[in-house]
């Protein structure tokens, strides 16, 4: 399936590509590295910074988004969040699809982590894509989950967008053009991406001891 969505006076072309419609908890590329982050995420100490928030002009941090990530993963027993200070630079949105920025956010903050010195057994860093819509509201496009190793490694990355079903159930728009509605945008994000990785770890894990 091909969809092309052109993101008007962005200069933005958003095109995604799934061969599985409505998937439940995301696009995850392969990594050497899954196993083993599902066998000891749950004793793992986990660097996390503060949330990439994304509109066609202008990058942003959330530091509210940031902590709800510490607290989500010892609520889903997936490791010791503990909250990091590098903010990114990731410079301008730009891409023909989805997966491209994916990738090229990836590659950014992989590059930007020999900064970082906090010894920690993994890295998570979120990416919230929003745009504005036609209905004079905000709505998320697609949410980025960076699950990296200290060199910036992937280990169990994913994107999400409305290809997915936990996406589309937690309806992410709001008519609240303000940075309050902004920031209610990144954290229902953040709690949808956080019960996508919950549900792909045990997804893997039940592979793993079967």
């Amino acid at each position: 399936m091909r969809i092309i969505i052109p993101l008007r006076n962005t200069g933005i072309v958003l095109v995604f590509l799934f061969s599985q419609a409505l998937a439940d908890s995301g696009y995850r590329p392969e990594s050497d590295l899954s196993a083993a982050f599902v066998e000891r995420v749950s004793s793992a100490e986990i660097a996390v910074f503060p949330t990439i928030v994304r509109t066609p002009k202008r990058t942003s941090y959330s530091r509210a988004s940031q902590q709800r990530v510490v607290e989500l993963l010892a609520e889903y027993s997936l490791g010791m969040g503990k909250t990091a200070d590098i903010r990114f630079r990731m410079g301008g949105l730009r891409g023909t699809s989805q997966w491209e920025m994916f990738q090229s956010g990836m590659q950014k903050i992989g590059r930007q982590l020999r900064k970082y010195e906090g010894g920690a057994d993994y890295v998570i860093v979120l990416e919230v894509i929003i745009f504005p819509s036609r209905a004079r509201a905000m709505e998320v496009f697609g949410i980025h989950c960076f699950v990296l190793d200290p060199r910036g490694t992937n280990v169990f990355s994913f994107l999400l967008n409305s290809h997915h079903k936990v996406f589309v159930d937690a309806n992410l728009r709001t008519a609240d053009m303000t940075a309050k509605g902004k920031e209610w945008l990144v954290i229902r994000s953040t709690m949808v991406v956080l019960t996508a990785l919950q549900e792909e770890h045990e997804k893997v894990h039940l592979r793993l001891v079967e």
